[in-house]
């Protein structure tokens, strides 16, 4: 196995554990992702609904940041998560 496929493989089992021990404590959890251009994140419940969500890609967030792509957007993101 190569040293890549094994870490791989070593950080999936990883977020697995803790997503497991999560479900059995009832924590909720946020789930955040970045991609070149815009971020997502996601308020997500121990039964794996989500419950709030909020990216880059809405409308509503688009117009706050007015087009500019920034250290801005996360605090947007992070306060748009709080509101809802």
């Amino acid at each position: 196995m190569t040293t890549r496929i094994r870490k791989l493989t070593g950080r999936a089992a990883r977020g697995a554990r803790t997503r497991r021990l999560q479900a059995r404590l009832g924590a909720t959890r946020l789930v955040a992702r970045m991609s070149g251009r815009h971020i997502y994140a996601q308020v997500v419940s121990p039964d794996a609904k989500t419950l709030v969500s909020a990216s880059t890609l809405e409308r509503e967030m688009r117009d706050k940041l007015g087009g500019k792509r920034s250290d801005a957007s996360q605090d947007v993101t992070g306060q748009t998560l709080m509101v809802d």
